[in-house]
């Protein structure tokens, strides 16, 4: 959602850091964040929610930062 408010107000998204209060998004949403030029996305640790995610992240230039739940 942030994306695409962002993508409508003219506010651009290349080279920032996505925030997600999740673990790994699904693919769908990590196509999204791709396109979207983020650089960096930190969420919790956890489950992914399908196995391409992972892959798409890894084959991304996208760092990814994994938070353990319980240091929040």
């Amino acid at each position: 959602n942030a994306l695409i408010q962002a993508a409508r107000n003219g506010i651009s998204t290349l080279d920032t850091t996505l925030y997600c209060a999740c673990p790994l998004p699904c693919k769908d949403c990590i196509i999204e964040i791709i396109n979207a030029g983020i650089s960096r996305l930190v969420c919790l640790k956890g489950n992914d929610y399908d196995k391409y995610s992972r892959i798409l992240i890894n084959e991304s230039k996208i760092e990814l930062v994994e938070i353990d739940e319980s240091l929040i």
